[in-house]
C-alpha cells in the first residue's frame, strides 16, 4: 500500500508537468550452443501395476544413460509423473498408461543427435519440445537493455527538437519484456527422433537468436524560468 501510495504522488507530480513519452528496443544476435529437450517415456498396458514397474524401469535405464554422457544431474529434471487408466467402455476394460516427462539440458549443441538416438534406444518414445539457448544469454541481454535505453533516449531528443523545447531528466524507465524465447520446435515435432538421425548425421541446425528488450521511459520537458 505505501509503495502503491509513493507510486501515485510521484505519477501526480509527473502529471502536472509537460513530458516526452516514448519507447526504446534493444536488439541483440547471438548463436545458441546449449539446447534443451523435453521428452517423455510412455508405457501402457492392462495391469496397473506392471505398467507403472516398466515405465520406471525404462526411466532408470534413461537417466543412467545420461549421466553415462556426462551430463550433470542438475541439468536433468523431472517434469511430469502420471499413471492414467483410460477406461474402454465398448470392451469393458481398462488401459492404464505410465508417463513420466523430464528436461535435460545439454551444453554442448553438437551432442543432440547422439543424445537423441541414446535416448530412444533406452525407451524414450515421445520428444515434447526442443529448445535452443546460450550460456551468454543473460550477458547479452544486458547488452541489448542498454540498446533499448539509448534508443529510447534518442527519439526523446528528436522529438524534442521537432517540438522546439529542451529535453530534461529521465523521470521513469520501465522494463516491459519479457525474457527471451529461444527457437522452440513444437510439441513432438522430433518423435521417434531417431528415424531421422538414421537419415540425417545433422538433424538441428544451431543459426541465430534474436535477445529482444522493449522499454518504455518518461523524459521531462525542460522549460527556462520565466517562459
Amino acid at each position: 500500500m505505501i509503495l502503491l501510495l509513493i507510486s501515485s504522488f510521484a505519477w501526480s507530480q509527473v502529471d502536472s508537468k509537460p513530458i516526452i513519452y516514448v519507447t526504446g528496443i534493444g536488439k541483440v544476435k547471438v548463436v545458441p550452443d546449449q539446447v534443451e529437450i523435453t521428452f517423455a517415456v510412455e508405457t501402457s498396458g492392462t495391469k496397473a501395476a506392471e505398467v507403472q514397474k516398466s515405465n520406471m524401469q525404462k526411466v532408470d535405464g534413461v537417466l543412467k544413460y545420461l549421466a553415462s554422457q556426462g551430463i550433470a544431474s542438475t541439468d536433468i529434471q523431472t517434469e511430469r509423473v502420471y499413471l492414467n487408466d483410460d477406461f474402454w467402455f465398448g470392451r469393458k476394460k481398462s488401459n492404464f498408461l505410465a508417463r513420466q516427462q523430464i528436461t535435460v539440458l545439454l551444453k554442448k549443441i553438437d551432442s543432440y543427435d547422439k543424445i537423441v538416438e541414446g535416448l530412444t534406444e533406452k525407451g524414450v518414445n515421445a520428444i515434447d519440445n526442443v529448445q535452443l539457448k546460450s550460456s551468454v544469454a543473460e550477458q547479452k541481454k544486458s547488452e541489448a537493455r542498454k540498446l533499448a535505453v539509448e534508443s529510447a533516449k534518442r527519439k526523446a531528443a528528436e522529438l524534442a527538437a521537432a517540438a522546439e523545447v529542451k529535453l530534461g531528466k529521465v523521470f521513469n524507465i520501465t522494463d516491459m519484456s519479457s525474457d527471451y524465447t529461444p527457437t522452440q520446435f513444437t510439441k513432438r515435432a522430433y518423435e521417434l527422433a531417431m528415424s531421422v538421425a538414421d537419415d540425417a548425421p545433422q538433424s538441428l541446425a544451431a543459426g541465430e537468436m534474436e535477445i529482444i528488450v522493449n522499454i518504455q521511459a518518461t523524459y521531462l520537458i525542460d522549460y527556462a524560468e520565466g517562459k
